[in-house]
């Protein structure tokens, strides 16, 4: 895997153990656009977050995964929704942000990327923080980070269902 990042791919295997640090669905996923709670907000913050994590596993000598849109009886959902009074929160078929609770637009496309990362691969509070704060940059406009990017890929890279 990559090096040039100084990524520590442990943070994903030490879930391994438990059952996670996988791919929970098809490497070829689907998803629909689900709001709950009476909470709704923007799409384009979901597209992005989302052609994101494709851009990091799609390259021009391989294909390695796709996070494929529906319009209903995806996989799994990604909207906005009360999230438990969080920013953010996954379920087993659900990521989300509270747009409530998240201080803009930048906040909320980090809180998709990493609601949606934790829900497919199983994982929770990477670095024994909120996921985000190790695979998104906090100072820019909250896109996905190199090690992010690593970590993302490498689920798909190393799972047998790839």
């Amino acid at each position: 895997m990559n090096n040039t990042n100084h990524t520590d791919y442990n943070l994903i295997d030490e879930w391994v153990d438990k059952g996670a640090g996988i791919l929970r669905f098809s490497p070829n996923c689907t998803w629909h656009r689900e709001d709950r709670d009476g909470f709704t907000g923007k799409e384009s913050i979901i597209n992005n977050a989302v052609s994101q994590l494709n851009n990091t596993i799609n390259y021009s000598w391989a294909k390695y995964g796709s996070l494929n849109k529906v319009g209903s009886n995806g996989d799994f959902g990604i909207g906005y929704g009360y999230c438990n009074n969080y920013i953010g929160w996954h379920t087993g078929d659900w990521a989300g942000a509270n747009p409530d609770n998240c201080f803009d637009e930048r906040q909320q496309l980090k809180v998709f990327l990493s609601e949606i990362f934790e829900l497919i691969t199983g994982t929770a509070d990477l670095n024994g923080t909120n996921t985000l704060m190790t695979i998104t940059n906090p100072y820019d406009n909250g896109n996905l980070n190199p090690i992010g990017k690593d970590l993302w890929a490498y689920v798909f890279v190393k799972d047998s269902k790839t």
